[in-house]
């Protein structure tokens, strides 16, 4: 088994609405939200996200997203300023999104770095509860998905002290090309660190739930 030592869950079907902005726009929502919203607890003190998404060589998962239901498998990291490498501390989130037109659910465990790439090539598992999601991402599993493509931005969020409202944007986003991920099929229990880059991409976004 993975060893997880944290579980974060959202099991609750939730309405996503994202949009893509301009700096003036972005920031006027921002200031909107926070006249009624505090900052989210998550967020402090880190801004910088990376985020490591996994598919198939072809794939698979980015189509299913593109025809509006996909299942995703993502590893995420937090730091206070911008970071040059992925997989460089100790634990990692990872991450579990089941996305379709109508709601999504979210599933978050944080595990030690180390142990991620064997849970990637099936030789470690996270036990599945009832209602979890577990089950459709050992399906990904099967099928091969490993890292693909890495995302950083700068976020700040506002969320509702009961989590029914959450708002966010981010800014600075960057794609980053599949040379930042690691050799996943390594069987080396070693340092999985890597160097993110090139950048492909940059975006202002904001979402809201």
């Amino acid at each position: 088994m993975l060893s997880t030592t944290k579980i974060n869950t959202d099991n609750e079907p939730r309405k996503e609405h994202r949009f893509l902005a301009n700096e003036a726009v972005a920031r006027l929502a921002l200031r909107t939200a926070g006249t009624y919203l505090p900052l989210d607890r998550d967020d402090r003190p880190y801004q910088w996200s990376t985020t490591t998404y996994c598919d198939t060589s072809d794939w698979k998962v980015l189509r299913a997203e593109k025809s509006g239901h996909a299942t995703q498998l993502r590893l995420r990291e937090y730091h206070r300023t911008r970071p040059n490498q992925a997989f460089a501390g100790e634990s990692i989130f990872l991450e579990m999104k089941d996305d379709s037109p109508d709601a999504g659910m979210k599933e978050r465990y944080v595990v030690p770095t180390a142990e991620i790439m064997g849970y990637l090539r099936g030789e470690r598992a996270i036990e599945a509860g009832p209602d979890t999601l577990v089950s459709r991402m050992r399906d990904l599993v099967k099928i091969g998905v490993r890292p693909v493509v890495v995302t950083q931005y700068n976020r700040i969020a506002y969320a509702a002290p009961d989590a029914s409202v959450w708002t966010t944007r981010s800014r600075r986003a960057s794609v980053r090309s599949s040379s930042a991920s690691p050799a996943w099929s390594s069987r080396s229990s070693g340092s999985t660190r890597c160097r993110i880059g090139p950048t492909s991409s940059t975006a202002t976004s904001a979402s809201t739930w």
